[in-house]
């Protein structure tokens, strides 16, 4: 049985707090689990910040939990699986599965992390149109919307992951080697801790997970 300490959702209202290189650091953090996942041609397909947890609250590594939606690259799925505030275009879309799915979620992770909003503005319920149609008609048109003090990260990320269509088409070295140069600039190191401190007890969302994982063995 897993026993995980917190979510990244816990922390998001402590990360305005934080400085700018523990937001990076975080951002970098999440994307470890999709490395591993691309390498096995797998996506996730539900890529948010509640589904990255802590197995020990002192450690600087996330796992990716929350396994429902995970697909092998080139799947074929119906329009608007996952959670649709940090779906993909392709997802939104109903487009095959690939590497660019969890990409763009964590694109939108990390505005989130780093800007405590999102890359566009949320769609309320319309009568006249289904949600994942709203939902893709903002992503479309709005995506990024941000603080202009994060325009550099954001911008670049945005250029390298948005817009692309399904396959493997993002250089995930580019990817890699724009936070390493953030990381110079912010100064800090991966493997510093990206909180200012620790909880005294265990979060509800931690609580939860354990005893989801409990249910199953």
């Amino acid at each position: 049985m897993l026993c995980f300490e917190r979510s990244i959702q816990d922390v998001l209202e402590d990360l305005p707090c934080s400085n700018y290189g523990q937001k990076l650091n975080v951002c970098y953090q999440m994307l470890q689990g999709i490395l591993e996942l691309q390498r096995l041609g797998y996506a996730h397909g539900d890529i948010k910040p509640a589904n990255y947890m802590q197995w020990k609250l002192d450690g600087n590594r996330l796992y990716i939990v929350g396994f429902g939606f995970v697909q092998k690259f080139g799947a074929k799925r119906p329009a608007g699986c996952g959670t649709l505030e940090y779906m993909s275009l392709p997802a939104l879309r109903g487009q095959e599965v690939s590497m660019v799915d969890d990409m763009q979620s964590w694109f939108h992770c990390c505005v989130v992390v780093l800007t405590g909003e999102f890359a566009y503005s949320r769609p309320t319920p319309d009568e006249t149109e289904g949600l994942v149609e709203l939902y893709l008609k903002a992503q479309t048109e709005d995506v990024p919307q941000y603080p202009s003090k994060d325009d550099e990260i954001i911008a670049m990320l945005r250029n390298l992951i948005w817009d692309k269509p399904p396959g493997n088409t993002i250089d995930m070295a580019a990817v890699l080697k724009t936070l390493d140069e953030f990381r110079v600039k912010f100064e800090f190191n991966y493997t510093d801790p990206w909180w200012d401190s620790l909880p005294t007890e265990k979060p509800s969302s931690a609580k939860s997970e354990t005893t989801k994982k409990s249910k199953k063995s």
